[in-house]
């Protein structure tokens, strides 16, 4: 009787809270269903987090049958429940639904899905699942660079070493049957995995991993990407600053840093480039900072807050930054050295000197942020070798192409950039807009998917990040300029407000009045479902990232964004 008194009060407890629990999950799946039909996809995604947040199994059976039958937009549909559920579902408990849901999305269109399930099944089921994934050649190459990704997040460096070596193992067949896009992807899976691996430097199975991913460069049958993607992530995992396209030369620099471990670098992104270019090529740069690859997209802020006088302090700031790449070496013919240095490279921050574009920046024309960002921008289109293709991307309240879409740059067509640039001007602003308007509001999401989307043959519809074209013929440098947070982006919609919202302004923050209806903003206002779609982006793409932040610009989202572009992040604003 004693033991029976001392249970009372605890089975009291539990059935209170199953019976709050349950009654969560009813009011739950009551608002989700009656969301599923609504015009604004912001409240459609409520709906979801507010379901995801019971945790409870029936809760991911719904969310499971609304990735298999989403309602427009689609695709984007079947990534927010995707990265939803992923961030909730996250129990042992979970672990069966989440292998049975991986079983029967099993096509190329699922590889966002298969990451971040495959990042779940890791915390509670290990690395047997995600290697076997990796070794199953009647897999989609997508699904297994996917599970090789997920592996490399898992913080298992042992497990992804032999991954890495058995994938690309002499002879090894999982690699050499593929097409080239296929090939490409499942090697640079494994360059990128090696990255996550750095603290392993040294040992056996680092040495075995990293010498068969630098024998991927001497490949004759690479698309011309890929050896621009293993030179970013060698340099990242064997924190140097040179970049290199040849097997020869990293084989080099390995020798030397095996042979002096104590002075080794630590893992970090890369800033000098030391790499042959070929002639009408050059080192794309903005800003002070240096990109790589030929086809640069330029992502300019374009919003109403734009137009605020630039601060003393942020012009100096923009004047003193200091060159990156101005220590490269060069050989006699003025061309980058193609060979590492006969010793450790030194380490540090590059002198620090004034911009060589900066210098040239007409002062006298400057007043505002855009002021800054359009006359350093003439000056990053001018100095493109004429075989470079680049696209300038404003952005405000919508981003748009400026122009058809990737361009060469010849004088011709700079000229015509320029032009455009020049014709995009202020207007007169009200009591909220002092300074006057420009494009109105900052979708930053819209203008990250136009620049996965645009290809040498125009914008690709959908899935952009496993399109064929855009790995071919996409983007490989991203520079992004922006003065604020994301305050809107291409999945507007006009619905009621039965929420009892207040409607205002999302560029200043100014709250309005009551409305029956409101024009609500999409999901990717967010930082967190912007982020996790950055990250889908260029999980295979991986494109180079470089982001620069004025005024009151989110440094955190901007930093992220760059990290996950293995580019570099400048803040210019005032103390």
């Amino acid at each position: 009787m004693k033991r029976a008194r001392s249970l009372a009060p605890l089975l009291a407890l539990t059935c209170l809270c199953t019976s709050a629990a349950a009654d969560d999950l009813r009011d739950a799946l009551r608002d989700y269903r009656r969301s599923i039909s609504r015009p604004a996809l912001y409240l459609r995604v409520k709906a979801i987090e507010a379901l995801a947040k019971t945790r409870d199994p029936k809760a991911l059976k719904q969310l499971v049958r609304r990735y298999k039958r989403p309602e427009p937009p689609e695709q984007h549909v079947r990534y927010l429940v995707a990265g939803v559920c992923a961030e909730t579902f996250t129990g042992e408990e979970h672990g069966e639904a989440w292998a049975a849901w991986l079983a029967k999305e099993d096509a190329r269109e699922d590889a966002w899905l298969w990451y971040l399930g495959q990042r779940v099944r890791a915390r509670y089921a290990g690395s047997a699942p995600l290697r076997e994934a990796i070794a199953d050649e009647r897999l989609d190459p997508f699904l297994r660079a996917a599970s090789l990704h997920a592996l490399a997040r898992s913080e298992t460096p042992a497990a992804t070493l032999e991954a890495i070596s058995t994938l690309l193992a002499a002879g090894g067949p999982e690699v050499k049957k593929r097409d080239e896009l296929e090939r490409a992807v499942l090697v640079e899976a494994c360059a990128a995995a090696l990255s996550r691996c750095a603290r392993k430097r040294g040992t056996p199975e680092f040495s075995q991993a990293i010498e068969r991913v630098i024998d991927q460069l001497e490949r004759d049958d690479l698309l011309a990407r890929t050896p621009w993607v293993i030179g970013r992530r060698l340099a990242t995992t064997l924190g140097v600053e040179e970049l290199y396209t040849s097997a020869e030369a990293w084989r080099k620099l390995l020798a030397v840093k095996q042979a002096n471990q104590a002075a080794a670098g630590t893992p970090g992104r890369t800033r000098l480039r030391s790499v042959a270019l070929g002639p009408g090529r050059s080192v794309p740069r903005f800003f002070g900072i240096e990109g790589t690859g030929s086809r640069v997209a330029f992502l300019i802020d374009c919003s109403d807050s734009m137009l605020k006088p630039l601060t003393e302090e942020e012009k100096e700031e923009i004047k003193r930054r200091p060159v990156t790449g101005s220590a490269r070496r060069h050989d006699k013919r003025g061309q980058p050295q193609s060979d590492p240095p006969q010793g450790d490279p030194p380490q540090g921050d590059p002198p620090q000197e004034l911009d060589e574009l900066s210098k040239q920046l007409p002062w006298s024309r400057i007043h505002s942020r855009f002021d800054a960002a359009r006359e350093a921008l003439k000056l990053s289109l001018q100095a493109l070798g004429p075989k470079m293709q680049y696209v300038v991307i404003p952005f405000g309240k919508y981003a748009e192409l400026l122009g058809d879409g990737l361009a060469l740059a010849s004088p011709r067509n700079v000229q015509r950039t320029i032009r455009k640039l020049d014709g995009i001007q202020a207007k007169r602003g009200g009591p909220d807009r002092p300074h006057g308007t420009l494009m109105g509001y900052t979708n930053l999401h819209g203008a990250l998917l136009d620049a996965f989307q645009v290809t040498e043959r125009g914008q690709l519809d959908e899935a952009e990040h496993l399109a064929e074209r855009g790995f071919t013929e996409g983007i490989e440098t991203i520079f992004v300029l922006s003065d604020g947070a994301p305050s809107w982006d291409d999945f507007e919609a006009v619905d009621r407000n039965d929420q009892d919202l207040d409607s205002g302004d999302p560029e200043t923050g100014k709250a309005g009045g009551k409305s029956a209806t409101l024009t609500f903003y999409g999901p990717y206002v967010f930082v967190n479902h912007l982020l996790r779609d950055v990250i889908r982006l260029n999980l295979f793409r991986q494109a180079e990232i470089h982001c620069v932040g004025i005024g009151e610009a989110n440094p955190r989202l901007l930093e992220v964004m760059a990290e996950v572009g293995l580019g570099q992040f400048r803040s210019i604003s005032s103390p």
